[in-house]
């Protein structure tokens, strides 16, 4: 989401080059990962119907056949990416800047716990966000189902526990040194998706008056400067109280 605006990327193509075929893709996969073939299921979204399934035939990747030392052939999956579409535009999006947002305050939980405990409290930590998107999906327009497939809670998943998401690297390290990473993300020396979502949905909950205790937690850690520590203790209390 566009932080100034609140605006979603479809919004914004249609604002710049008009009303054009537009699709969005997102679930579950980091690009590395793909490319190194592993099997995962994304999603593809859009308003049209002949788009979508012109999109969903294209991206039948298949796996090449791979043979064992005793020449056997190895069983694979028989397509590298399984696609599924929706015309759900708004769910897909708002789903993406979520599961960003929460992947940080997930992350910087686990940064502040001992790894007993947090193998414990990481589940009821997502399924609370997953509230969230939920909530404040339902509000804008996206459909639930949406927000429990890959593009939500597959994704939510993915990101918060990957060693391989700038989210979750950005919410431990928050919790190590959060000024410098503050610091950081404003002089653009990384590239952090959550924290400027972490804004918009923040500003989404006033506006809709929707009530998003574990969003205005990692709003208050990296925008008031509210400690790392006071924050895990805070959101660790949601899922008790929940």
């Amino acid at each position: 989401m566009e932080k100034e605006t609140l605006k979603f990327p479809s919004q914004i193509v249609e604002e710049v080059l008009g009303n054009i075929p537009y699709a969005h893709l997102s679930g579950p996969g980091f690009a590395r990962e793909i490319a190194r073939g592993k099997p995962v299921k994304e999603v593809i979204a859009s308003k049209n119907l002949a788009l979508l399934k012109q999109l969903k035939d294209l991206f039948q990747v298949k796996h090449r056949a791979r043979w064992s030392r005793a020449k056997v052939k190895k069983k694979e999956p028989s397509s590298l990416l399984q696609i599924s579409i929706t015309t759900d535009l708004i769910g897909i999006q708002l789903a993406g800047a979520v599961k960003n947002s929460l992947a940080i305050g997930i992350s910087l939980v686990e940064a502040g716990m001992e790894n007993p405990e947090i193998d414990k409290i990481r589940p009821n930590l997502i399924n609370f966000g997953l509230k969230e998107m939920i909530k404040i999906g339902k509000v804008m327009g996206g459909k639930e189902k949406t927000f429990l497939g890959p593009a939500g809670k597959g994704d939510l998943i993915l990101t918060s526990t990957s060693p391989l998401s700038r989210n979750s690297q950005f919410g431990r390290n928050l919790f190590s040194d959060a000024q410098k990473m503050r610091q950081d993300i404003r002089k653009r020396k990384i590239t952090v998706e959550g924290f400027d979502n972490t804004w918009a949905l923040y500003k989404l909950g006033k506006m809709y008056k929707i009530d998003l205790p574990m969003i205005n937690e990692i709003y208050n850690v990296i925008y008031r400067k509210v400690s790392p520590e006071k924050t895990v203790r805070n959101l660790v209390k949601l899922t008790v109280l929940d």
